[in-house]
């Protein structure tokens, strides 16, 4: 298991980095959180129960798929323009919290398994 501890680039270096990346995609989620109520056409516009109503049934207790999904409905921007960058930044966040270990470079019994971890998790 020398794979695992071979200095900087050990296992807790990779859950460091996971940690890492999970705060920043909850940090993604509850900006949304805060702002669509507001800027959503169904939100804020038509006033303060319009927006708590909103905030309630749209964005509470949601993860950040559909939370990007009503951003997108919120920009008044040619459709397809943020898409392409919402999906990846959905799969992105659902690579990492769901198949992260099925992912071909995230082998960690691999001498080199750990340092290709690590180098997806800084991407």
């Amino acid at each position: 298991m020398e794979a695992l501890t071979s200095g900087s680039n050990s296992i807790d270096e990779v859950h460091r980095r996971i940690g890492r990346n999970l705060l920043r995609f909850l940090e993604s989620e509850t900006g949304l959180k805060l702002v669509l109520p507001y800027l959503h056409p169904d939100g804020g516009a038509k006033g303060p129960e319009a927006l708590r109503a909103f905030r309630d049934k749209h964005v509470r207790s949601r993860t950040l798929g559909p939370l990007l999904e009503r951003l997108s409905e919120s920009i008044n921007a040619p459709v397809g323009l943020f898409e392409k960058s919402f999906e990846e930044i959905r799969n992105a966040r659902n690579k990492l919290v769901h198949h992260f270990y099925d992912l071909p470079e995230v082998n960690l019994l691999r001498p080199d398994g750990i340092g290709q971890a690590l180098d997806y998790l800084d991407r």
